[in-house]
């Protein structure tokens, strides 16, 4: 997914009902069952028209509903940095971060929604000491380009948490 889609996505949301924000913070995460089928409504009315010309997968279709619960929990402002800005910054308040995005390391993006889980707990653990004013858009690209065999977006993240 390219980063003006995740953009998109992110304006959508801005100007969704009351009902869909709600929905979304209440089911950040899909079940073992699946995606519920409220999501799949909620969702679909706000993806952008380039993504709803192509079919999405499941794994897919979770990112969307992971960050649009994220967005909603937090409501970011218009100053909002990438979340390995606000995990380096959590770094030295919050204990076994560094372990935890190790984790986050060697997991994949995919159905088994486990990444997604790890992630939501690490930002659970961090909004605890730190602002969550994370760049949603952001986070969404580099979530669906997680699985790519260059690491890349990883080895951003690792260079952005250990830089001065």
């Amino acid at each position: 997914m390219n980063k003006e889609i995740a953009s998109k996505f992110i304006e959508n949301l801005k100007n969704t009902s009351e009902k869909n924000k709600i929905f979304f913070k209440r089911n950040p995460l899909p079940t073992a069952g699946g995606i519920k089928a409220e999501s799949i409504m909620a969702l679909y009315s706000l993806l952008p028209f380039d993504v709803l010309k192509y079919n999405i997968s499941k794994t897919e279709e979770s990112l969307f509903i992971f960050v649009a619960s994220l967005y909603f929990q937090f409501e970011p402002n218009e100053d909002c940095v990438p979340l390995e800005e606000v995990i380096k910054k959590s770094c030295k308040s919050v204990d076994n971060v560094e372990t935890r995005v190790t984790t986050l390391f060697k997991n994949r993006v995919d159905d088994d929604g486990i990444l997604l889980r790890d992630l939501y707990r690490l930002i659970q653990l961090i909004s605890k000491k730190e602002n969550m004013n994370i760049d949603c858009a952001k986070l969404l690209h580099d979530l669906s380009c997680w699985n790519h065999d260059s690491y890349y977006i990883q080895k951003q993240w690792a260079k952005t948490i250990h830089s001065i």
